[in-house]
């Protein structure tokens, strides 16, 4: 919602309009890409950017950039991906 807000005002004017759908399209398929070719080397991140995208956990390599079909849930707004975390709580180890 706070990305739309942000956006909302380059998409209402007339002249820019088709370039605020594409650019969001566009930010929103590399998003994805980066979700499935993360896999790898960070599979809990690319699982929770794909939930966040509407995705499942990718399974495989993708073949291509393929665009977030429309009118699907996007809930990044608020996803927070990187953050410390005690580990070992009560043992003295922490990250």
């Amino acid at each position: 919602m706070a990305f739309s807000r942000l956006e909302a005002p380059a998409a209402r004017i007339d002249r820019w309009s088709s370039q605020a759908r594409s650019a969001i399209a566009l930010e929103l398929a590399a998003a994805r890409l980066l979700s499935r070719c993360a896999l790898p080397v960070m599979p809990r991140f690319a699982a929770r950017l794909a939930a966040a995208l509407g995705d499942p956990v990718p399974a495989k390599w993708p073949d291509g950039v393929e665009l977030v079909p429309p009118d699907t849930a996007i809930d990044l707004a608020k996803q927070v991906f990187f953050a410390s975390e005690t580990v070992g709580a009560g043992r003295g180890d922490v990250s």
